[in-house]
């Protein structure tokens, strides 16, 4: 019936009551962001791609659709070779650069020609459409050469700062929309999803026995009739316990008065061990419908615990001499350690002497007593109890402290009472604001850990 536990203390969190549960893969929300932002910047990627490529690629451009004819009119008008007296003119005339290259020497409208990157690093195209130009852009200067019978031409256009400025600016705000796109779809979806994160809440509620936490339902969608689904489960399982505590608690009290008559009648019957027999059977029957009223009492509200402050070895020292004498004793090993709590010293008691019946009952042949350890953290008062029995399988675990609970599926009078002893000094615990833990080695250790509340 008893969990066992390592010796070592079990950190005061709140991770057994579901309230730290992000998984080892991260969010939904989070991976949702991520595959919105990887594909925001995919779409960036492309754009500012096909931006650059267009540029790299010159004949692309629109410009460029148009200025090689016009190159062609202003080689038509300077002759071959060409007039450099009639070059200076149109170049002062439209803004261009003009040069020209050839073996016998060379000229340009603007600069001298030492002073002007040679043609062939220039990484000029040759345009398919009129193998005659080659094409090229080179620091925001865009760039035609035009083959002529001894040399070749070379008129270069320089964009004005507007120019550069408005396509740089072009690139940059289409980035910014994308971006301001890609984050307004990642807070629509977030708001879509808003009820996840609610009915992940209240799974969290009612997984630590909160029973009565009713998710909002604020969509007409999906999401809406899951929240709704989940809500009437919840008022379902919360009827059900109800019913059954009803049930528990009204046949207790109906026991009570047949039990009340077995007593005075074994009382006329001879003493044999037939009589003892049946005494022992109304005292764990008496002793169980006792522990269920408790338990119902405390959970009503109605039976508050008389809460003043009391030193917890003191209730350890009360406890154990109860125990003087049985086959392996129960030590208190650090009694200085122990802390002064607000508390009701009888029911602590109780949930105190149900620990170390228990682990009396199951300890082991080694000899060794059941330890009363304490703790003095930094939010919490903890008293633990370990003994060297069998333990609790891994799966039973987490079921010991509800009603009527046992590991032991035979149910055997040697092996336990009835199941109700856990679930009681969970109440208790509880009902102190505090809680109880229990951790377990088959085969080794159990220990069952007392958190009270500073």
């Amino acid at each position: 019936m008893f969990s066992s536990a390592r010796n070592t203390p079990m950190p005061p969190t709140d991770s057994m009551h579901g309230n730290t549960c992000i998984r080892r893969g991260g969010s939904l929300f989070t991976k949702l962001f991520m595959v919105l932002l990887l594909t925001g910047i995919c779409i960036n990627i492309v754009v500012a791609g096909f931006i650059a490529n267009m540029f790299r690629n010159p004949e692309r451009h629109p410009f460029f659709r148009l200025f090689p004819q016009f190159v062609s009119y202003i080689a038509d008008d300077l002759g071959s070779p060409p007039d450099r007296g009639k070059a200076a003119r149109i170049a002062s005339q439209t803004g261009l650069s003009i040069r020209y290259e050839s073996p016998d020497g060379g000229w340009t409208t603007d600069a001298p020609p030492d002073h002007m990157p040679p043609a062939q690093h220039l990484k000029l195209r040759r345009w398919v459409e009129d193998p005659r130009f080659q094409l090229g852009w080179r620091h925001g200067i865009r760039v035609i050469a035009i083959d002529m019978p001894r040399g070749r031409l070379i008129v270069e256009h320089r964009m004005h700062r507007a120019d550069e400025m408005f396509e740089t600016g072009f690139i940059v705000m289409l980035i910014a929309l994308l971006s301001i796109i890609v984050a307004s779809s990642f807070l629509v979806l977030r708001w879509i999803l808003k009820p996840v994160r609610q009915l992940t809440t209240g799974v969290h509620e009612v997984g630590s026995g909160n029973l009565d936490y009713t998710v909002p339902v604020k969509s007409g969608d999906e999401f809406g009739e899951l929240t709704d689904a989940f809500n009437a489960m919840t008022g379902r399982i919360r009827d059900m316990l109800a019913s059954r505590e009803r049930l528990i608690l009204d046949v207790s009290h109906e026991l009570r008065s047949p039990l009340t008559r077995m007593k005075v009648a074994l009382e006329f019957l001879p003493d044999d061990r037939t009589r003892e027999s049946l005494r022992q059977d109304v005292s764990e029957m008496e002793s169980m419908v006792t522990e269920v009223l408790e338990a119902a009492r405390l959970k009503s509200g109605s039976g508050q615990p008389k809460i003043r402050a009391v030193n917890l070895a003191d209730i350890a020292t009360r406890v154990t001499s109860e125990f003087d004498g049985e086959k392996h004793e129960a030590a208190i090993v650090n009694a200085e350690g122990a802390a002064t709590v607000q508390a009701d010293p009888d029911l602590i008691a109780r949930v105190l002497r149900n620990l170390v019946r228990n682990a009396l009952a199951h300890s082991g042949q080694c000899g060794e007593p059941v330890k009363i350890t304490f703790a003095d953290l930094p939010d919490y008062a903890l008293l633990r109890v370990t003994d060297s029995g069998s333990g609790i399988p891994a799966a039973d675990l987490p079921h010991i402290f509800e009603p009527f609970y046992r590991a032991d599926r035979s149910r055997s009078r040697h092996t336990g009472g009835y199941g109700l002893g856990l679930s009681l000094c969970r109440t208790i615990m509880e009902a102190h604001g505090g809680r109880i833990e229990a951790v377990s080695e088959p085969g080794k250790t159990t220990t069952f850990a007392l958190y009270f509340r500073k």
